[in-house]
């Protein structure tokens, strides 16, 4: 029976990856609320009440190494940003569990979204057009409008602003001035729009190796152009360029990329790299199991590559819908109208498999879309809100990069008065 210690349980990507675990294992949940979504899923043994590695990473780490010094996990299991934190003491941990993290010098050359900018044009990764500059930079010589404003880190409803005009350029940037951390000197990438389909492809490498792949495109979209339903699809040339990507980065474990299909010319414009596992339900609806696979890969076994996957599996994202619907200024009414759309789906032929919610799978995991639809329903205004506290849970901000690469030399070696507390 294997063991798993997952490190983060508030993020979609974690609910999704707990379905790709298989049955006979057991899991653990790292969370600093016991109240996290993944909480509430039959397939959590418990949950350890845990430091946030979004604002003391360092603590985080030492609540690790005490519970790895039990010898009870046989995996340690990162689903969100957390991992450039365990790549970081990759070696180390390595010793005492399994663990499918790519090298550090690897994650640092695409964590952020200027790295991965500089990276692509390094190995001809095909972009939009994209300049990049300091805020005063942009603004005496400005991009072709309309383009995305994007910072170095963050996820993208807190990093990533389309702008129209210079006057918008201009309050984007006043904006981020007055914000916390705001240091005069960072660099702005400014990006133009792709063309085409916003589409998803998710992998996971071993060593370098890519074992497996699965591709999803936008069916329709949310709240900043969030994809709520996808469905599972294969593009040209795509495998190759992923390939790419980790045969350069000797990468190992998973990571996945977004890019925009343009179906007329044929050709993939990427646009961000997030090494990670991601959002993995239509893989493993489509019979494309990334998580397993990185479990086998984090226990030292040779994989062979994974068979492709059936296509055209279509998923929608549950609830997180309707999260985005109340925050994009939907009243109840409009949550309302939305939570029976979603209905709807369900009941299609085929239907339209929910990614989040499976009572068949998971009876537990209808609570936390039960406890949101209620909230929004009560107090649509409380979306923003609910999206901050999830986003803060797990999101590693350019303080917290600053940090691990600053002071990481520091914590080597294992305190010995490092505690934690436990939780049921």
């Amino acid at each position: 029976m294997m063991r798993i210690l997952m490190t983060e349980g508030a993020s979609t990507s974690s609910r999704q990856s707990l379905y790709g675990v298989p049955r006979s294992a057991t899991v653990d949940l790292c969370a600093p609320s016991w109240l996290v979504q993944c909480r509430f899923s039959s397939r959590v043994r418990r949950v350890l009440a845990a430091p946030r590695v979004s604002r003391d990473p360092f603590a985080f780490l030492t609540f690790l190494r005490k519970h790895l010094a039990t010898g009870r996990y046989d995996v340690l299991l990162p689903t969100h940003e957390e991992t450039y934190l365990l790549s970081r003491f990759r070696d180390e941990l390595s010793q005492k569990v399994g663990l499918a993290v790519p090298p550090f010098d690897s994650i640092r050359r695409v964590l952020g979204k200027i790295q991965f900018a500089e990276f692509a044009e390094e190995i001809g990764l095909p972009t939009p057009a994209t300049k990049i500059g300091t805020a005063d930079e942009v603004l005496t010589n400005p991009p072709a409008f309309p383009c995305f404003l994007k910072t170095e880190f963050g996820t993208a409803s807190q990093s990533v602003r389309r702008v129209d005009d210079l006057a918008a350029l201009r309050a984007a940037i006043d904006d981020l001035r007055s914000g916390v951390g705001y240091d005069a000197g960072q660099r702005l990438l400014l990006q133009q729009p792709a063309s085409g389909i916003h589409c998803t492809v998710q992998s996971v490498f071993q060593e370098g190796r890519l074992i497996g792949i699965h591709m999803a495109q936008a069916e329709e979209v949310g709240f900043l152009g969030t994809p709520m339903v996808r469905i599972g699809c294969r593009h040209p040339g795509v495998e190759e360029h992923v390939r790419r990507v980790g045969e350069s980065l000797d990468w190992h474990g998973p990571i996945f990329l977004e890019y925009f299909f343009d179906p007329k010319s044929g050709k993939s414009s990427f646009i961000e790299v997030n090494p990670r596992i991601g959002e993995v339900s239509n893989a493993w609806l489509s019979g494309t199991n990334l998580v397993e696979a990185t479990l086998r890969i984090a226990l030292g076994q040779r994989c062979d590559p994974l068979p492709p996957g059936r296509l055209g599996v279509r998923s929608h994202a549950g609830f997180v819908w309707l999260i985005l619907e109340a925050a994009e200024g939907g009243n109840r009414r409009a949550v309302w109208r939305r939570a029976r759309y979603i209905r709807r789906l369900s009941r299609l032929t085929p239907a339209v498999e929910n990614e989040t919610t499976r009572f068949r799978d998971d009876p537990l995991s209808l609570l936390p879309a039960i406890k949101t639809y209620a909230h929004l329903l009560c107090s649509p205004s409380a979306a923003q809100q609910i999206l901050t506290g999830t986003v803060d849970a797990y999101a590693l901000s350019g303080d917290a990069v600053r940090l691990i690469d600053e002071e990481s030399d520091r914590w080597e070696k294992p305190p010995t008065d490092a505690g934690a507390t436990q939780s049921n």
